[in-house]
Parts: structure tokens; C-alpha cells; sequence
């Protein structure tokens, strides 16, 4: 599952800034978010922008309107050579409402490292809440280290594969009556909900690099 649909998603952002943008905005969506939703609420993004209801907390919204502001520099950052995991998820940070689990996630999504300790996760393998908190407020060597901290943690769980292929075999038992096909299907949906808002978009646009 990982191998093929992240791989899809990672070749998509590499090549095009514009869709590590949905990427991060579908990361967004997905806070407290029941997963099956999401092809929805991407499509209520597409079509409302600001102004879709799952963008209604000050938060999402806000994390929304960086993003659109600042996707080229994120895309940079998240695809640097020269920077740490650690350092990008602090670059990461600067999105309102997005922190260490979420940040691993766009990781794990663009470049197929890291991942996401989601509730789920976060019972399943008993991890330390502690680990998972961040003061945005600290200094950036504080950020830092809870950076490198919450990707030990996620190291010590498994790989970013074992970590996204166990999370979708996870759901797709959990909500087993929204997802027939199981695992494959809840894998499949991460690719869909970023890939329909580009092809519908698409309709309009000359080029992947005008869908704004």
C-alpha cells in the first residue's frame, strides 16, 4: 500500500509545488476528522476555499491561508537536501494548527519518512502524550528537540511504511462497513482526496502549475 500510493503522491509533489500544497491542506482536513469524510471535505475545499464548513475552526482556517501563502517555500523546505527531518518539521510548525503529528504526516506523505501518531496510534503503541506536545511558542532549539524527539518515537514504532500500512489496515477494519476493500481501499483515499481536487481543477487550468 505504501510502496504504491505514497510513492504516487511523493512523485506528484516532487514535480509540482502546487500539489504539496493539497497535500498539506489535505493534512489539515484531516485533523479530528473521521477518515471517510475526507473525499468530501476536499471537494468542499476545492469548491469553497476559506469558506468551506470544515475550514470553520480559527485554526484550520488559518492553517489554510498560511499554506496558501507560503506553499512554494514550504515545498522547498520540505524537499531541501541540505536540512534534517527535525528541521523541516519545525519549518512545518510555522502552519497554524499543525504540529509534531501532523508535520510528520506531510512528511511521510511527500518524502515517505516519518509518519503520523494519530489517536489511533497513539493508544495502539501506548505512546507518551508528552512526546507529541510543542509549545510553538519556544525557542527554535526547543522545537528542535521535540522534533528529533517525536521521530524517535516514530522510529522506534516502525518504518513510515509499517507505520502507514498498519494505520490503513487499522481503519479499514475499524470502519469496515465504509471500506468493503479494507486496507487497500482507506491507502487508496489518501491518493484520491489530493488527486480529485487537482483533475476537477483541471478543468479550468492549462497547466498542473496554474491550479492555485
Amino acid at each position: 500500500m505504501f510502496k504504491q500510493d505514497q510513492k504516487t503522491i511523493e512523485l506528484l509533489c516532487r514535480s509540482y509545488p502546487i500539489v504539496t500544497m493539497w497535500t498539506m491542506i489535505f493534512v489539515l482536513v484531516t485533523i479530528r476528522t473521521p477518515f471517510f469524510l475526507i473525499l468530501r471535505y476536499m471537494n468542499d475545499v476545492r469548491k469553497y476555499g476559506a469558506k468551506a464548513k470544515c475550514l470553520n475552526s480559527t485554526h484550520k482556517n488559518a492553517g489554510y491561508k498560511y499554506i496558501r501563502r507560503h506553499y512554494k517555500r514550504l515545498h522547498k523546505a520540505i524537499f531541501s537536501e541540505t536540512m534534517t527531518d527535525a528541521e523541516k518539521m519545525v519549518t512545518l510548525f510555522a502552519i497554524p494548527n499543525i504540529g509534531p503529528r501532523k508535520a510528520g504526516f506531510i512528511l511521510q506523505l511527500c518524502v515517505g519518512r516519518v509518519g503520523c501518531i494519530d489517536c489511533h496510534n497513539e493508544n495502539m503503541f501506548t505512546v507518551d502524550p508528552k512526546t507529541l506536545r510543542l509549545n510553538k511558542s519556544a525557542p527554535y532549539d526547543k522545537q528542535l528537540a521535540v522534533a528529533q524527539l517525536y521521530i524517535d518515537t516514530c522510529d522506534k514504532i516502525g518504518t513510515s511504511e509499517y507505520l502507514w500500512d498498519n494505520w490503513c489496515k487499522f481503519i479499514g477494519l475499524k470502519w469496515d462497513h465504509r471500506f468493503p476493500n479494507g486496507a487497500l481501499e482507506v491507502s487508496a483515499l489518501h491518493v484520491q482526496a489530493i488527486v480529485v481536487v487537482l483533475s476537477k481543477s483541471m478543468y479550468n487550468a492549462k497547466t498542473l502549475k496554474d491550479i492555485a
